[in-house]
């Protein structure tokens, strides 16, 4: 009963730290765009000039991951009972987008310079401000980096990313004015144009991870991995297929998965090998895992000389067809007017057209095997959403009598 308030205050603490480095790198991107943009205009040094609109960019982007990270920290409401951390996912894609404007607007004044070169004034206040703000933008990259490791946040992550490349692109604007002191080469606009280069496919992966992230996900194999131990613990459990994930910010991921048992058991029992893997899953992985049942009939001789039987129907039938990931619930249903066979067949994407003749032998073959019944065979797509066939675990093959070379697993 104490371990919710400890979690809830943990997951305040983890805010408090987000949110005191939001503050303050607002206030320090207000300063760093304050200092360049008059020392660039009084100078008539258009580097620096860039390197001040693009701090205003990031006190743009400070502002919107502050309020951000205040929505974030809302509790659960009837409208949001999940909770609002997903803001976080919104606003960096709101920084990645503006790091990709400044990344287009800084290549575009790089083409300029290089077209037309332009001699900018001198003066010592300017290699003190750019060295003055290097120093700034590594501090901010070192606080927002331990932030986001409390937080896990994607928002602060994004502001990692953007406070390096302020490190680069001022250092360059830096070199490019200590060369100019020697020589009249335009180093300072290619070195720009180059980094610009560099900005724009950062801040391109940048959004193009956080939009993967707010479409949807599938589990990761690592993750499915994981997740089967918890499964093989538990030699009631044939396999587990139909997993699927959704993640609403650090800390609250829900999952939910299939899950066949074996039928003998009784109501009460199955509950509680479910309930017991649910609770493993929540204290060691941090997820709140909902596990469907699909009781499948594994001690009756019929149902045990079907299994092995499509087993090797499926097995030889995986030879011709790579995309044939396995199957799952397989029933029979002896209490009909006619015994009915049923399953799914699980296939990766790909030859869809010869899915009918597929689904046509395989069915033929399974009523040579149980000539009297009726057979259903319905195909599934092994995508983000189905997650492939059920993995039988050592414990349920050695129940079935099955050998190493019959047993399915996924790809």
């Amino acid at each position: 009963m104490t371990s919710a308030p400890k979690s809830k205050k943990g997951s305040s603490v983890r805010m408090l730290h987000g949110q005191r480095a939001a503050i303050q790198g607002l206030f320090l991107n207000m300063l760093l765009a304050g200092s360049k943009l008059s020392v660039g205009y009084i100078f008539n040094n258009l580097s620096v000039q860039a390197e001040g609109f693009n701090n205003l960019s990031d006190l743009a982007a400070s502002i919107v991951l502050v309020v951000s990270m205040y929505f974030a920290a809302k509790p659960a409401d009837h409208k949001h009972p999940f909770g609002h951390q997903r803001m976080e996912y919104v606003s960096g894609l709101i920084v990645g987008c503006l790091i990709l404007l400044f990344g287009f607007e800084l290549a575009l004044a790089s083409i300029r310079r290089v077209i037309a070169p332009v001699m900018p004034d001198r003066s010592p206040l300017i290699p003190i401000v750019l060295c003055f703000s290097i120093a700034v933008k590594m501090s901010m990259f070192v606080l927002y980096r331990r932030a986001a490791k409390r937080m896990q946040s994607d928002s602060l992550r994004a502001n990692i990313q953007d406070s390096i490349n302020d490190v680069f692109v001022t250092s360059a604007v830096l070199l490019g004015y200590i060369v100019n002191h020697f020589v009249s080469w335009n180093i300072d606009a290619w070195l720009s144009l180059l980094l610009s280069v560099y900005i724009l496919i950062s801040g391109f992966n940048l959004v193009r991870s956080l939009i993967s992230v707010i479409l949807g996900e599938g589990p990761a194999p690592e993750f499915l991995e994981k997740l089967g131990g918890y499964f093989e613990n538990h030699p009631e459990i044939i396999g587990f297929h139909d997993v699927m994930m959704h993640t609403y910010g650090s800390g609250k991921t829900y999952v939910t998965a299939h899950c066949e048992i074996d039928a003998s058991l009784s109501l009460h029992e199955a509950h509680a090998v479910i309930e017991s893997i649910e609770h493993e899953a929540r204290r060691d992985m941090g997820i709140d895992l909902l596990i469907h049942i699909d009781p499948s009939d594994v001690t009756s001789e019929p149902a045990r000389r079907l299994r092995r039987a499509i087993q090797q129907i499926v097995g030889r039938y995986r030879d011709r067809w790579s995309e044939i990931c396995g199957y799952h619930d397989l029933n029979i249903n002896e209490h009909a007017p006619k015994p009915e066979v049923s399953l799914d067949l699980v296939l990766a994407w790909g030859r869809r057209n010869e899915v009918n003749d597929l689904i046509g032998d395989i069915r033929d073959e399974v009523r040579d095997v149980y000539p009297e019944a009726k057979v259903r065979l319905r195909i599934e797509y092994a995508d983000a959403s189905t997650q492939g066939a059920s993995v039988p675990v050592e414990a349920a093959a050695a129940t079935l009598e099955l050998t190493t070379d019959d047993v399915l697993t996924v790809d």
